[in-house]
């Protein structure tokens, strides 16, 4: 997708991403994650220590994260889903930082327990070399014994192009044009958002990966898988799974 930069989904989803994501009506609908069973398993994965989140977004997790006494530290590329933060008066305790999240220039060696990405904020990274880079981030800055927590959806081999209705409404309807390359596993897409007033565009741009492809990437940096479950509630993770919620551990 031409134009498209590192910042450009959080600086095009911030207006709305409280709107269409952050109610619990709306998170059920979309199959996103309960904050509070993302928060109950990292806290036991971090056993006290502080946490990081890359693609903190507007804090939906973070918030809930730091809410069981954990210090929170979020990374973003968007300095409007940044601000948009930082105006939640929960978020008063997270320490926010404005960075490309496969790069983290800012933030220290061996400085966190746990590093989580979740709701496939992974495939934001758009190319296999930035993905790479993240998980070399991810091993620097972990403590030792320190573990990387990654939440994504399995892709789908016969993912086809295509245009869906999302949401319709008597004054605006909502689409989803998708385009898939499965030469270079990416996922470009465009919520059209049709009304009276207009039409407004929200682009975005995936790259995809299996979860024997993270393996490979995590292996390659020091990494070892330590569990995969389908879901922040341990349930087992099989071939008939749509995402896994993995774990590995630095040594």
């Amino acid at each position: 997708m031409k134009d498209y930069e590192v910042s450009t989904y959080g600086d095009s989803y911030a207006a709305v991403y409280d709107l269409w994501y952050g109610d619990e009506d709306s998170a059920r609908a979309k199959n996103l994650s309960d904050p509070e069973h993302v928060a109950r398993k990292v806290a036991e994965l971090a056993l006290g220590g502080p946490v990081l989140e890359l693609g903190i977004g507007s804090g939906r997790l973070a918030i809930a994260i730091n809410k069981t006494g954990l210090k929170v530290t979020g990374v973003d590329s968007s300095t409007l889903m940044l601000d948009l933060l930082r105006s939640k008066p929960d978020a008063q305790n997270i320490t926010v930082i404005h960075d490309d999240m496969s790069k983290c220039s800012e933030l220290e060696a061996d400085s966190y327990s746990v590093v989580l990405i979740g709701f496939n904020t992974f495939f934001n990274l758009t190319t296999k070399e930035s993905q790479q880079q993240c998980i070399r981030t991810c091993a620097r800055v972990l403590k030792p014994g320190g573990k990387l927590v990654i939440e994504a959806f399995v892709p789908v081999p016969q993912a086809t192009d295509h245009v869906s209705v999302r949401s319709m409404e008597v004054d605006q309807l909502l689409l989803d044009a998708v385009k898939v390359d499965p030469l270079n596993q990416t996922i470009s897409g465009q919520l059209v958002k049709m009304s009276k007033n207009g039409n407004e565009f929200y682009p975005y741009l995936l790259r995809y990966c299996t979860p024997p492809e993270i393996d490979e990437m995590a292996s390659t940096t020091g990494f070892d898988l330590v569990e995969r479950h389908q879901d922040w509630l341990n349930n087992t993770f099989n071939s008939e799974s749509s995402k896994h919620v993995s774990v590995w551990q630095v040594s």
